[in-house]
């Protein structure tokens, strides 16, 4: 579960709120920056600002500090308050907030809802601001006569994947959240749902992550030591999880190659250097993907293989053409700690019961391309993406699970060589639907898509190539980043 420490802004000072009454203010600290970077030394990776003053009026009344905690903090910003058109959306995008909150305009304009989402995806959250289970706007001033769970509903059919569901009567109290009715909300919507509002203790938090909750905040109880920071990250937030940094080598014609959604290949570089290159800057492991698999250039791709390994460390995960137990003795003879099936699981499914039977679990990888359909599923293709299966891919992955797969390869199509990003969608999905490891792959672009996928899903591993082929990003770079939070 994430943990959003929270920073609400009120005429440029931090400060809270006793049930969302502007009337009864609290101020607590003079520099919302300062605030910030203090959670990050604790071990933040999120923060949730509200804008107060924007929430009354509809401006954007603190967008320079906010634009300043984007970029000074490190931390990955969701921020709510007065935002009511897609322009300012855009503003706050353009600032580098991760998450934006829409309150009082997702109920007044749907349109507006849907418009964003189309655009930004996963990053519009509605805001439900609930009291006695009645919405209320214009920063908890009106309460209006909509049901909560209701609009919630309404709001999932515009698109919308995630809410901040807030009890206005708990808010600022330190009397504990209301269980009953976020338990309510997590289970009839169906959404990633991140609670607000009453939280006293670690204790809550619990009660809360017991939820299945995606997330929490927490304001009042920090800043008056009712938590300790460190031990709170260090519980929930999972710093010494798996996140293995995994570099790909896509290989054709006994070359390092790479395209953009499986598309336009253009030449890397030499499969052989390129390993020992990322073996000393400390990769977690490789994995060595033959995109062309021609069974007439096996022994030569296998005398290939068997000179990566011998001239390195780091673990290496064979993948493409793997389509029979003899083959897999082989590559697992000349050293090859991994095989990865994809296509040859989709022939024959049995493949990786045999394979898990015969050589154990540990040592088969499902690799699953997936791509995402109008109709929001995830299908499975293979061919190097150029063949659409029937397969939807979660419920492939949890068939090849029981069948004694040992890992899941989860490589998005639309993401692939994009740099804009994994998808967080499938790969949460699926790293919640199998108790194997998950590895997210496609899309990496930047050091926060990391931090990201280790801390938005459950995966174990992130791989990436195009970063570390054309050296935008190096292997280090990313673990250095990592581990400040």
């Amino acid at each position: 579960m994430i943990i959003y420490p929270a920073i609400d802004i009120l005429k440029g000072k931090c400060v809270r709120l006793y049930k969302g009454d502007y009337d009864k203010v609290t101020q607590y600290f003079e520099d919302p920056l300062e605030v910030a970077i203090s959670f990050k030394k604790a071990g933040a990776s999120h923060i949730h600002v509200v804008d107060l003053d924007g929430a009354k009026s509809g401006n954007s009344e603190n967008l320079e500090i906010i634009k300043s905690i984007c970029e000074k903090s490190g931390l990955l910003v969701q921020t709510g308050g007065g935002i009511r058109s897609l322009e300012r959306i855009d503003e706050l995008v353009a600032a580098g907030v991760d998450r934006i909150i829409l309150g009082t305009a997702a109920i007044k304009n749907p349109t507006l809802v849907k418009e964003a989402v189309k655009k930004y995806g996963d990053k519009i959250v509605v805001g439900i601001d609930a009291l006695n289970d009645k919405v209320s706007v214009e920063g908890w001033t009106d309460t209006t006569d909509k049901d909560a769970l209701e609009t919630t509903l309404f709001m999932k059919s515009l698109g919308v994947k995630s809410i901040v569901y807030t009890d206005i009567s708990k808010d600022g109290t330190l009397e504990g959240p209301n269980l009953k009715a976020l338990k309510k909300m997590i289970e009839e919507s169906g959404l990633d749902v991140v609670a607000s509002g009453g939280i006293k203790d670690i204790d809550d938090i619990r009660a809360v992550n017991n939820l299945k909750a995606y997330a929490v905040i927490s304001g009042k109880a920090i800043y008056e030591d009712k938590i300790d920071l460190k031990a709170l990250f260090k519980e929930f937030e999972h710093k010494d999880k798996a996140r293995r940094i995994i570099v790909c080598m896509d290989i054709k014609d006994m070359k390092v190659v790479k395209g953009v959604n499986f598309e336009n290949i253009v030449e890397a570089g030499d499969p052989l250097e390129m390993a020992k290159k990322y073996d000393k800057q400390g990769a977690d492991e490789l994995y060595f993907l033959d995109i062309s698999a021609k069974s007439e250039k096996r022994e030569e791709t296998l005398s290939l293989i068997e000179a990566i390994v011998k001239s390195i460390s780091t673990p290496l995960t064979v993948g493409g053409g793997v389509d029979s137990l003899d083959y897999i003795e082989r590559l697992l003879n000349i050293g090859v700690s991994k095989v990865s099936i994809g296509s040859g699981a989709i022939n024959n499914p049995e493949l990786i019961r045999a394979a898990s039977e015969t050589f154990g679990k540990d040592k088969i990888v499902l690799a699953v391309d997936v791509k995402k359909e109008e109709s929001g599923k995830y299908y499975v293709y293979t061919q190097g993406g150029q063949k659409k299966t029937d397969l939807e891919a979660l419920s492939w992955i949890k068939t090849c699970e029981s069948l004694g797969a040992g890992e899941i390869l989860l490589t998005s199509m639309d993401g692939d060589g994009t740099k804009n990003g994994y998808d967080l969608e499938i790969t949460k999905q699926a790293s919640k639907a199998v108790n194997i490891p998950v590895i997210a792959s496609g899309g990496a672009g930047s050091l926060q898509d990391y931090l990201k996928v280790f801390t938005m899903t459950k995966a174990q591993g992130a791989l990436a190539a195009s970063l570390f082929h054309f050296d935008i990003l190096s292997v280090k770079d990313i673990k250095t980043y990592l581990q400040k939070f």
